[in-house]
Formats: C-alpha cells, sequence, structure tokens
C-alpha cells in the first residue's frame, strides 16, 4: 500500500470518528451531564481528519451532495444551538459558586443569581454547541475528500 492511499484512508476514517464521537456526544448531552475532557479526543481526531483530508487524493466514492446538505443542516443546528445557548444562560458567559450563591457571569461581572439547575445545565450547553460544530467540519471534510475524488 503507498503513502498516498494510506492518507486517503487516514483522511476518511479519522473524519467519520470525529463525526460519530461528536454526534455521540451531543446525544450524551441530552441524557446526562458530559464532562469537558471527552471533547479533547474528538477535537483532535477532527483537526486530524481535517490536515490529512487536505493531503489526500482519494477515490473513494461519497455522495457529495448528500454531505454538503447533512453539513449545511448541522451548521444551521450549530449555530441554533449558539444562540439557544446565549439566551438560556441569560446572554452570559460563565457560571461560578460565590459565597454559596450560584451566578451567571460576564467577564468576571455577576449578572445575576441562577437556580443550581442552570449552574449544572451550563457545561452540558457549551458542550452540545461545540459537539454539533466539530461534526459539522468532520461531515464538511468528507465532503472536501468527495469534491477531490471527481478531480
Amino acid at each position: 500500500m503507498d503513502g498516498q492511499r494510506i492518507f486517503d484512508r487516514l483522511a476518511v476514517t479519522l473524519c467519520i470518528v470525529a463525526a460519530i464521537a461528536a454526534v455521540a456526544l451531543n446525544v450524551a448531552t441530552f441524557l446526562t451531564t458530559v464532562a469537558g475532557v471527552w471533547l479533547i479526543p474528538t477535537l483532535l481526531a477532527s483537526f486530524a481528519g481535517v490536515f490529512f483530508a487536505r493531503r489526500a487524493h482519494t477515490g473513494w466514492r461519497i455522495p457529495e451532495r448528500e454531505l454538503t446538505w447533512v453539513g449545511l443542516g448541522l451548521f444551521v443546528y450549530s449555530v441554533l444551538l449558539f444562540v439557544s445557548f446565549f439566551r438560556t444562560a441569560g446572554w452570559t458567559s460563565g457560571v461560578s459558586l460565590i459565597d454559596g450563591q450560584y451566578v451567571a457571569t460576564y467577564k468576571n461581572q455577576i449578572v445575576r443569581i441562577i437556580t443550581e439547575q442552570e449552574y449544572r445545565m451550563f457545561p452540558n450547553l457549551w458542550m452540545r454547541a461545540m459537539s454539533a460544530l466539530i461534526a459539522m467540519v468532520s461531515v464538511f471534510s468528507l465532503a472536501e475528500l468527495r469534491g477531490r475524488a471527481g478531480d
């Protein structure tokens, strides 16, 4: 097996693994609290997939049009999640526990007092939005690989 073929297979595999892991993380945020550390391997797989996709010249037949629509759908979903995230969080950028009270903060300034449920929900909202974004990048990388297959 030559070096180029290894790049091709590695690019496809990493993009698919990153997309599946990101979708799994996204679904998991609806079921339970997901630690942010799980985003790191998914992000690394996505970055590596994009890196190798740039160097790949694959002949693998992926339905480009369908992948593009899936990627656009994930993009819209990501944007809606970010807007929903900031709306739900009251347009704040963080949460803290100060003097026994849960508070929403923006640039280290207390914006409002929040409930414990809102405090615990904050990391999941962030994970949900980021995992959708990673899935979108991975799907667009697969679409790019398909676009090169026709070259």
